[in-house]
């Protein structure tokens, strides 16, 4: 298992919310659950962003600005990758 910190710095990408979580496998951002990672590639997926259950999600700020936009100024806690 790796954490999510460790992944981010595999792909180059910024990690958000808590680094130090493990996650141990990758699943649909519909299906994912606590343990999982899964991601967003096309912006017909956003809608799942707030109830996706996984522990955390690897996406572009290009394909979801306004929703992490509302995460980091409102304090949530959420985790997830930025490409």
């Amino acid at each position: 298992m790796l954490s999510l910190g460790e992944i981010a710095d595999l792909i180059g990408a910024e990690c958000h919310g808590d680094c130090s979580i493990t996650v141990n496998s990758v699943a649909d951002i519909t299906k994912a659950g606590p343990g999982q990672l899964s991601f967003i590639s096309n912006p017909k997926f956003e809608k799942y962003l707030e109830s996706s259950q996984a522990s955390a999600i690897i996406t572009s700020a290009k394909i979801s600005s306004e929703f992490f936009s509302s995460v980091l100024s409102s304090g949530k806690t959420r985790n997830f990758l930025l490409l």
